[in-house]
This record gives structure tokens, sequence and C-alpha cells, in this order.
């Protein structure tokens, strides 16, 4: 794992769709706007597979309500 504090993070996530995947490799950076924080999160998949699979589970829409309700807390 990397930490910048205030800045970057990288790390590997593991995900269980039902069985493991391969490691995911995650980076999330913060950077200034004009409006507060803009919070930016790439993940690197190992394959278009691990991709699908993620994607089916309902996985991007459990995470776009997550960060709309972190949103309205901050």
């Amino acid at each position: 794992m990397t930490l910048e504090p205030f800045r970057r993070i990288v790390h590997v996530e593991r995900m269980h769709l039902p069985g493991p995947t391969p490691d995911n490799h995650v980076e999330t950076t913060f950077e200034p706007d004009e409006n507060g924080t803009l919070m930016t999160i790439r993940m690197t998949l190992p394959d278009a597979q691990t991709r699908n699979a993620m994607l089916a589970s309902g996985m991007e829409h459990g995470m776009e309500a997550s960060y709309s309700r972190l949103e309205t807390m901050l």
C-alpha cells in the first residue's frame, strides 16, 4: 500500500464474486477544486472477464449509492 496524506492512496483489493478474483489494483486521488475536493478512483482489473463479473454483480450501482450518501454527509 502507498499512502500520500491528503493526496493519494494506492492499494490492492480482493473481491469474491462468489469466488475470489485476481488482485485489483486501486488508486484513489484527492484534488482541490472550486467546490471542495475531487476524489477520483481508478481500479485496474486483470482482464475483461473479471470486469464483466464485477459489473454483473451490481457493484457499480452499490458504489454509486455509497458515494452519493457520503457526499450528503460532507
